[in-house]
């Protein structure tokens, strides 16, 4: 299904890219989808053709990623995605008031959700995590470890190639960083820290966490801890005997994942 494209102005200037796949006006639900790291969101109008209900998908691209602005690999400040991403709800609030809305993430998107989800001014209706990486198998270099040493208690600024952790994700040609700055992996390491050791806490709303088991780079344990540590009663969790870390973009799993939140979906 074709979308609509728009940008939306982050209160430092910043245009991130916006995408609606919307099948009528008559919608009751939205759904805002956050893509995982070095990608775009340009791929969820499978969504909009796959789910039953009247949904409204919305993707917004990260920045440094897609049609946003910004340095692949790089961010302004820290917590950056997350105050982005606040900023984009409360948007979606203002011109959508009274429609549930739901945050669907893949892998750092899944991040993203449950770090906005600590957000209460949020009041998202329902969690969709896919792949989350809450814990991952990529392990870094020496080298980038004392850059990173460098760079936090000495101020440098050091970027880092990202060939070899591209070769860790397996990464596919539309990957797009090639190089990324300490402040940015500590960025990534502190959201995925406190999603997986705090957000579960503060989970008040509905959550349906689908995990690939042939995942090469998000733990399955790690996945499975964290659901069993949530507290709030209303959660589900689906393993896919055949799922790797793509489970959208993957054609074996892409029709069962989109059958398990169109169930889930009707429910909530």
């Amino acid at each position: 299904m074709p979308f609509t494209m728009d940008y939306i102005k982050m209160p430092d200037g910043a245009l991130l890219a916006m995408r609606k796949w919307e099948k009528s006006n008559n919608f009751d639900k939205i759904i805002l989808a956050l893509h995982g790291l070095g990608v775009d969101g340009k791929g969820y109008g499978i969504l909009s053709d796959g789910l039953t209900g009247k949904n409204l998908i919305i993707s917004v691209d990260l920045r440094g990623h897609g049609d946003s602005d910004g340095i692949p690999g790089d961010i302004p400040k820290y917590w950056q995605y997350i105050d982005d991403i606040n900023y984009v709800i409360k948007n979606i609030r203002h011109n959508y008031n009274n429609i549930p809305l739901y945050l669907l993430g893949e892998s750092i998107g899944s991040i993203c959700a449950l770090n906005c989800s600590i957000n209460k001014s949020n009041n998202v209706n329902g969690l969709i995590l896919l792949a989350p990486a809450l814990k991952t198998y990529i392990k870094p270099r020496i080298d980038d470890l004392i850059d990173l040493f460098k760079s936090y208690f000495f101020n440098s600024n050091l970027n880092i190639d990202s060939r070899y952790y591209k070769n860790q994700l397996k990464a596919k040609d539309d990957f797009c960083i090639n190089c990324i700055t300490p402040k940015f992996i500590l960025n990534l390491w502190a959201m995925i820290t406190r999603a997986y050791y705090v957000s579960f806490r503060y989970i008040k709303t509905p959550i349906l966490i689908l995990q690939g088991k042939k995942d090469n780079i998000v733990k399955l344990d790690a996945v499975i801890n964290f659901y069993k540590k949530i507290r709030y009663n209303d959660k589900e969790i689906d393993i896919l005997e055949n799922g790797t870390h793509s489970l959208l973009a993957n054609t074996v799993t892409q029709k069962e994942s989109i059958i398990y939140i169109d169930k889930w979906m009707k429910k909530h």
